[in-house]
């Protein structure tokens, strides 16, 4: 499926990852907005309806896991792909995404020449798997990290 034209909001902190990620899409065809905060990024998502959301996972107040979990309790967002795009690949931090609602997790520096396909994959119904046992340990600590 071509999803040149597709929509893809990108929450992200970074000055410098916004604008990389937004020129790399920008020139495959994807209309991509940005949103520099959480609570910017949900209203956004809510204006702009995107296809896809690429998620940093580590903003300023709200984190990119409870933006994630707030998204996916809007009836819009229930099915969309969120991504996490993150320079953090510790332990565990792919299966807490993935526990949050994130369909897939990515990690920075992107690799602008597979980048695209990537995002493509997503955009196609790529959805990286989580198995239940997985799922209800991750889903635990990140209920835990909400209330901490």
């Amino acid at each position: 499926m071509e999803h040149g034209k597709a929509t893809i909001l990108y929450i992200e902190d970074d000055p410098a990852s916004r604008r990389l990620v937004q020129r790399v899409l920008n020139n495959k065809g994807y209309d991509v907005f940005v949103a520099d905060d959480g609570l910017k990024g949900i209203s956004l998502a809510r204006e702009k309806q995107p296809q896809l959301i690429l998620m940093d996972i580590n903003l300023p107040g709200m984190g990119g896991r409870e933006i994630t979990t707030r998204l996916r309790s809007l009836p819009h967002f229930t099915d969309i792909p969120i991504v996490a795009l993150t320079a953090n690949a510790s332990p565990g931090s792919r299966e807490l995404a993935l526990a949050a609602g994130c369909t897939g997790f990515l990690t920075k520096p992107i690799d602008v020449s597979v980048f695209p396909d990537q995002v493509e994959d997503y955009l196609n119904g790529r959805v990286e798997p989580l198995s239940a046992a997985e799922k209800n340990i991750h889903l635990q600590r990140h209920a835990q990290n909400l209330v901490e």
